[in-house]
């Protein structure tokens, strides 16, 4: 898909032509199915065009864990997974997705002609990474709570701050907020409703209103 924010800045042509120089390669994914496991030595790196993924591990009780989301436009590899130690995640299309592939060797090492576009793709490409680490480390802050409110009312900011107001829907739903703050979902509904009653927020399914900070 020539429009994704990785060929910004480059023509059709120009983005075509990158393509084939870097052997970047397109495929499609069904919800529920495994778009890359990290078991191995793999360059590969994916862009995700459409839909939405997930890094997800298991631990030792089977509970799943969301490690990183990937919507529109997110950078994942295995070069880029900070989790070591941890077995074998994988990245598992959320939603039906479209993922463009390159092999990491081609990108960084420059073209033949050391063309324009390889520069325009890197900086492009440098952008995405950017944002990577920057939700990387959003999660990273939610996570370091160490109580279950203080990890809702953390990730809730972070929604509310990144809109520019009190009032958002939540990315996914709650049943997959639950996994990606490693919280007992069960729990998490009684400390929202504990919330509520408090006039922290008010939600309704998945839209949240921030009322006050804690």
């Amino acid at each position: 898909m020539l429009k994704s924010a990785v060929f910004s800045g480059l023509s059709d042509s120009e983005a075509q032509k990158m393509m084939t120089c870097l052997g970047a390669k397109e495929e499609k994914f069904n919800i529920t199915e495994t778009i890359m496991s990290y078991n191995g030595n793999s360059e590969d790196i994916g862009v995700v065009l459409s839909g939405t993924a997930e890094l997800v591990t298991y631990d030792y009780d089977g509970n799943r864990m969301i490690l990183e989301r990937y919507d529109e436009n997110s950078v994942f590899g295995q070069l880029f997974a900070p989790y070591s130690g941890i077995d074998e995640p994988a990245v598992i299309a959320a939603a039906n997705c479209e993922v463009m592939f390159f092999k990491y060797r081609k990108v960084i090492s420059q073209c033949v002609n050391a063309c324009e576009s390889h520069t325009i793709f890197l900086d492009n490409m440098l952008c995405l990474l950017t944002e990577k680490l920057r939700a990387q480390a959003n999660h990273i802050e939610v996570l370091s709570k160490r109580s279950l409110r203080g990890k809702l009312m953390a990730f809730f900011e972070i929604q509310a701050r990144e809109k520019q107001l009190s009032n958002f829907t939540l990315p996914f739903s709650l049943y997959t907020l639950a996994d990606y703050l490693s919280i007992d979902r069960s729990a998490m509904q009684r400390e929202m409703k504990k919330m509520r009653e408090e006039g922290l927020i008010k939600s309704k399914g998945k839209k949240i209103e921030l009322c006050k900070k804690i």
